[in-house]
């Protein structure tokens, strides 16, 4: 025993182990001092782990990707379903003022009619072909007082 804390004791042992191991044997072959190839066991393991790290991060990126895409789709469908929604909405409002003016026997025999009839037509057949009709309401009320009236009434 050298000291207080430290013993060589079965150190003659490790060193005959090591001399009989293949791989420190290959090292010491080489003139490689077992310092330096232990700094190059450590470089090289954290080029792996920046290596395996940088991997993860790609592909947590390519996953963020994927939900930033998959987020922009489901947005676009609400919107779109709000569209629509508007969109039944403005063909009930339309149905309610066609019912009106075919079930109002004053209102069939009005000469008002005769000014709203084209305009009712072009928006059943812009409802038939799907465009949006919400638009044409606003602009009806304050063109032509007769139309707007009219289609008031039938709110």
């Amino acid at each position: 025993m050298v000291g207080d804390d430290v013993s060589l004791e079965g150190l003659e042992q490790e060193l005959e182990d090591c001399k009989a191991d293949e791989l420190v044997a290959n090292i010491l072959s080489k003139g490689t001092k077992s310092r330096d190839y232990t700094k190059d066991v450590e470089n090289n393991l954290r080029q792996s782990e920046l290596e395996s790290i940088e991997a993860e991060i790609c592909s947590i990126s390519s996953d963020i990707k994927i939900l930033q895409e998959k987020s922009m789709g489901m947005g676009l469908k609400l919107k779109n379903r709000k569209v629509n929604e508007e969109y039944m909405r403005t063909l009930e409002i339309l149905s309610k003022k066609i019912k009106f003016i075919e079930s109002d026997a004053m209102v069939k025999t009005s000469k008002a009619l005769n000014d709203v009839q084209p305009e009712l037509e072009k928006l059943r057949q812009k409802a038939v072909s799907k465009e949006p009709l919400h638009g044409r309401f606003g602009g009806l009320l304050f063109k032509n007082s007769n139309v707007g009236l009219i289609l008031l009434c039938g709110r």
